[in-house]
């Protein structure tokens, strides 16, 4: 009886949690540039605060810290979130400066400059390389289950696919939809594709695969290296949940 009273109230204390940062997310002014341009609803909130909450790979009941990892990052990537441009406005302990560490602390980091940072410090293939690529490693997924007809509903729609990806964003200037499914949002121009809904989910499918293959290839190689080059530098997981004191000359800036 317990254990039943323990699990339904993790269970509401889970969707309470959800219904909070789903508010924080909406409302969030990092928001701003998915929400400025936004008059024709390009957006589909629903299923992209579906995929935010990791309600693709994880039921409500379930909660795990594969789960709450990978919702953690889904959420910090949404906001663009956490660089060191961002850990250094927050007076984090130990960041010195905003700078890139892997490119020789030349350029400030930003979330762009993470992304474009991938093509120019590992001189590797292009982001819309790694699109077209999650493709064929998507069909070939499928295969290696025998699923048959969801290969041929992809090869229905692979280029129409890439079509809506590589087209310039409405929303984000200056970029196609590709950097919108970096942040993790899902265009409603792929729910136009078929009114069919196991061709709807397949699609679902490949753009979380996509997502998925980005992440593999763009933020965890970031990751990994800036862990190695902090850890060189004597930096711990535990400093940087500190705040840095500010000096006397940094003050003196700000009343400036």
């Amino acid at each position: 009886m317990i254990n039943e009273s323990s699990t339904r109230y993790r269970e509401w204390r889970k969707k309470v949690t959800e219904a909070i940062w789903k508010n924080e997310i909406l409302n969030s002014e990092k928001l701003n540039d998915l929400f400025m341009y936004n008059f024709k609803e390009e957006f589909d909130w629903r299923s992209t605060l579906e995929f935010v909450s990791n309600r693709i790979n994880f039921s409500q009941r379930q909660c795990n810290d594969k789960d709450t990892k990978e919702r953690t990052y889904r959420i910090k990537n949404i906001l663009k979130e956490p660089t060191y441009e961002v850990l250094y406005r927050r007076n984090t302990n130990k960041i010195e400066n905003d700078k890139c560490k892997r490119c020789g602390k030349e350029e400030k980091e930003d979330w762009e400059h993470t992304v474009y940072g991938y093509v120019k410090i590992t001189n590797s293939r292009t982001i819309n390389e790694i699109v077209q690529e999650s493709i064929y490693r998507f069909e070939k997924y499928l295969k290696d289950l025998n699923q048959n007809e969801e290969i041929e509903i992809l090869r229905t729609y692979n280029f129409e696919f890439i079509r809506i990806l590589e087209s310039p964003s409405i929303i984000l200037q200056g970029k196609n939809r590709i950097w919108e499914l970096l942040r993790g949002v899902y265009n409603e121009n792929f729910n136009s594709l078929t009114k069919k809904k196991e061709e709807k989910t397949l699609i679902k499918k490949l753009w979380n695969f996509t997502y998925d293959e980005l992440k593999k290839k763009i933020w965890i190689p970031r990751c990994d290296e800036i862990k190695r080059l902090e850890d060189r530098e004597n930096i711990k997981k535990l400093d940087l949940r500190k705040k840095r004191e500010i000096t006397i000359e940094e003050l003196e800036e700000e009343k400036d």
